[in-house]
């Protein structure tokens, strides 16, 4: 228990931002270079006022990383914007399909835009749908790697049919699983959504799960073979 106000988790925060800022910028500039199309993708999405979606090299990544160690073909992702993550996936080997979706029609336009000629864009399916139809309409679907970085709002609606898209020796990959920091006194849907997922799949006895303090928090869950 902090004894004074300075021993709080946010105390000096415009300190310690700049610190966390440097420290963000060190790890990017230590990862591995972009692929041409994802360095394209975040280019353009610089112009858009919402271009902080794009995940980034570092969290992008982790994500290729994940594919390419795993070995997974099949991979789908919940929100797309501008397809940066999706290409970085697509990226990991040549055997790795992803099917990606995006709710706004005009983000899965240029999605699919920047994504055509690239090296990657006949294993990049952008679909434009919202993740509970989908859901809904594919019951039986599996997949090697699943990434969640849509809205949160209606997280728990999803939640068993999300998932059950993760095979047996799959993973499931959440991003922005602190939300801004919320879920330490959660108020906003997205943020009492995000605290419920994330204690609902700890208990969930098929899962090994970890949440990553990277970024905006990074859940890794590891859907257990015969368990």
């Amino acid at each position: 228990m902090p004894d004074s106000a300075s021993d709080t988790p946010f105390a000096n925060k415009p300190w310690r931002d700049l610190v966390e800022k440097q420290l963000s910028d060190y790890c990017d500039s230590v990862t591995s270079n972009e692929p041409p199309v994802c360095r394209r993708i975040r280019e353009r999405a610089k112009q858009h006022p919402r271009g902080h979606w794009t995940t980034g090299p570092h969290i992008a990544t982790l994500l290729k990383l994940l594919v390419a160690m795993s070995g997974a073909r099949r991979v789908l992702e919940l929100g797309t914007f501008f397809g940066y993550s999706a290409a970085y996936m697509a990226s990991a080997h040549p055997d790795v399909h992803v099917t990606t979706l995006e709710f706004n029609a005009d983000n899965a336009r240029e999605a699919r835009a920047l994504l055509a000629n690239s090296r990657v864009a006949s294993r990049v399916d952008v679909v434009q749908t919202d993740a509970a139809t989908w859901l809904r309409a594919h019951p039986r679907e599996e997949f090697d790697l699943v990434f969640f970085d849509a809205t949160r709002r209606f997280l728990m609606e999803i939640y068993e049919p999300l998932l059950r898209t993760v095979r047996p020796g799959g993973v499931l990959v959440m991003d922005n699983s602190f939300v801004n920091g919320g879920v330490l006194s959660p108020s906003a849907p997205r943020e009492i959504a995000t605290v419920e997922f994330n204690a609902r799949l700890k208990q969930e006895p098929g899962f090994l799960t970890t949440l990553l303090p990277v970024r905006d928090g990074i859940l890794v869950a590891h859907r257990m073979r015969g368990a």
